[in-house]
């Protein structure tokens, strides 16, 4: 009988000091919450499409397109210069292979933040996968003037243009990139190729050089150091360079013809 007396005066404790802490929780956030809506409100932060906005990422990141594109394209009716929904909008119509939607949402982006630079990239990249090369040309050419240590831009176009056989504009790309990034091994092995495409074997071995220093395992700089000393007729160098590529499956083949 005592211990069931004591239990009972034990649960009653519990339940009125847990009634306490509720009564405290309940209070605080009655207090808190205003201010919180009022600090967002100030700050013109819209919580409720903050929330939306989350909801379709969630959907978008469950595989359920259709439901995320309703709450973004709901959400932009109501405020098309959204660059949240504009963005995922986007990121939808691309993983969905609707690549002209894709850039024309990009593009908005960048109309409403000037400084995206990755959506720039984004719809260059995405203009090469519609074989639009001129356009994509174009579209990193104004992004590498307005941001030029755009490193991923910088090599795609180099890439395009050497495509189109453009070595000389290449070549400029390339040397203004490799200004803010003079370790970079792509750089300088670009620059060398280009450098032997314009039969400027001098400067393509300094950079076919500074590439193999920078990265001593890309044996591909090397068996190009060797075509270029085959060509002054410096059979010793061109057998180091040749001996130095063997190790290399990919290459082994040619340097022991």
């Amino acid at each position: 009988g005592r211990i069931g007396i004591i239990l009972n005066a034990v649960g009653v404790i519990f339940v009125h000091k847990f009634n306490i802490v509720v009564r405290t929780i309940t209070y605080i956030i009655s207090i808190a919450l205003p201010i919180i809506i009022i600090f967002l409100e100030y700050k013109n932060i819209n919580i409720i499409k903050m929330i939306k906005i989350s909801i379709a990422k969630i959907y978008f990141s469950l595989g359920n397109m259709k439901k995320a594109k309703n709450i973004l394209l709901e959400i932009i009716e109501k405020d098309s210069n959204n660059y949240n929904a504009h963005m995922i909008l986007a990121e939808i119509y691309e993983k969905e292979g609707g690549l002209r939607k894709a850039i024309d949402e990009y593009v908005i982006c960048i109309e409403i933040n000037k400084k995206d630079y990755d959506s720039y990239y984004k719809v260059a990249t995405l203009l090469c996968d519609l074989e639009k090369k001129d356009e994509a040309i174009e579209m990193l050419s104004n992004l590498i003037e307005k941001k030029p240590d755009h490193y991923n831009a910088s090599l795609t176009l180099s890439d395009l243009l050497i495509d189109k056989g453009q070595y000389k504009e290449a070549s400029s790309v390339l040397i203004e990139a490799i200004k803010y990034n003079p370790t970079s091994f792509e750089l300088n092995y670009e620059l060398g190729i280009v450098c032997t495409m314009l039969n400027d074997f001098k400067s393509a071995k300094e950079y076919y050089e500074k590439a193999a220093e920078l990265n001593s395992l890309k044996y591909n700089s090397k068996y190009n150091l060797a075509q270029i000393a085959m060509l002054y007729k410096d059979l010793d160098l061109a057998e180091k360079y040749f001996e130095q590529t063997i190790e290399d499956e990919d290459l082994s083949a040619d340097s022991y013809d």
